[in-house]
C-alpha cells in the first residue's frame, strides 16, 4: 500500500540533485527505473587495500583471539545475522565440513526487528562446536580477524557493492560468492561463485585439498580488487565534480 508513495517520494528526492552517484549497475538501473530526471553516474565503493594487508603478527593475534590453532583450516563470513545474508546456508555448509572451523563476524543492528531472528537463533544454538558466531566487531579489530582466515564465503542472497568480500580478498583469502546477477554486471574480472550449498562445499574442498587451485583462487581475489582501488575511484569522483562545476 505504501509503495506508490515511497516511489514518488524517492523520485522527488533524487530529482533535487544535479547528479546521483550509484555504487553499482544494479543500483543505477533501479534509480533510473523510478523515473528520476537527474543523470545517474556509476562509481563503486573504494577500497584501501593496504588497510587489510595481512602479516604474520596479525594472523597470529587473530587466530589466538578466535581460539584457532595453526593446524585448523578457518572459513570466514562477515555480515549482519539475518536471513537474506545466507546465515542458514553458512551453518549448513559448515555442518558438511566438520574438519574445518567456521567463524561468522556480525551482529543484529535491528535487534528484535531482524528478519528471521527467532529461527536463526534456534539454528545458531544447535550449530556444531566448529561453528562460532562472534558478534559485531569494530573496524579496528577486523584486519587481524581477516588475517586469521584461510577462505571466505559470502552466501548473501541480495547485495549491491559489498565491501566485506573485497576486504577479505585484500587480506589474501580466496573468496567464494553466491552466483548473483548483481555481481555479473558489477565485477570486471572473474571471481569464484557457487549456485548452491553443494557448490560452496565443492569449491571449499578444492581450496583445502588442492594447493594449486588455492593459489589460483587467491590470485582471482587479488585481481578482482583492481577496479575498486581508492586512487582510481578518487580520479572518477574528481572528474565528475569538475564536469558539474564546468
Amino acid at each position: 500500500m505504501l509503495f506508490p508513495f515511497v516511489k514518488w517520494y524517492l523520485r522527488k528526492v533524487y530529482s533535487y540533485a544535479d547528479v546521483c552517484i550509484a555504487i553499482s549497475p544494479h543500483v543505477k538501473k533501479a534509480i533510473e527505473d523510478l523515473g528520476v530526471k537527474t543523470p545517474v553516474a556509476m562509481i563503486s565503493n573504494p577500497l584501501s587495500v593496504g588497510q587489510w594487508k595481512r602479516t604474520e603478527s596479525l594472523r597470529s593475534a587473530g587466530r589466538k583471539k578466535l581460539g584457532v590453532t595453526d593446524k585448523d583450516f578457518l572459513v570466514m563470513a562477515v555480515g549482519q545475522i539475518e536471513g537474506r545474508k545466507g546465515v542458514d546456508d553458512f551453518i549448513d555448509i559448515a555442518e558438511s565440513l566438520p574438519e574445518c572451523k567456521f567463524v561468522w563476524v556480525g551482529g543484529r543492528p535491528f535487534r528484535i526487528m531482524t528478519e528471521g531472528i527467532l529461527r536463526l537463533n534456534r539454528k545458531i544454538k544447535k550449530a556444531g562446536p566448529q561453528i562460532n558466531f562472534i558478534g559485531l566487531k569494530t573496524l579496528a579489530e577486523m584486519p587481524e580477524l581477516y588475517a586469521a582466515g584461510d577462505a571466505f564465503i559470502f552466501p548473501s542472497y541480495q547485495e549491491n557493492c559489498p565491501l566485506a568480500p573485497l576486504e577479505a580478498a585484500a587480506s589474501g583469502m580466496p573468496v567464494i560468492y553466491r552466483d548473483l546477477k548483481e555481481y555479473k554486471s558489477l565485477y570486471k574480472n572473474p571471481y569464484l561463485k557457487a549456485k548452491d550449498n553443494t557448490e560452496f562445499i565443492q569449491l571449499l574442498k578444492r581450496i583445502i585439498n588442492d594447493n594449486a587451485f588455492r593459489l589460483e583462487a587467491t590470485s582471482m581475489s587479488i585481481k578482482l580488487l583492481e577496479q575498486f582501488d581508492k586512487n582510481q575511484i578518487r580520479k572518477e569522483l574528481i572528474s565528475l565534480y569538475e564536469s558539474l562545476v564546468n
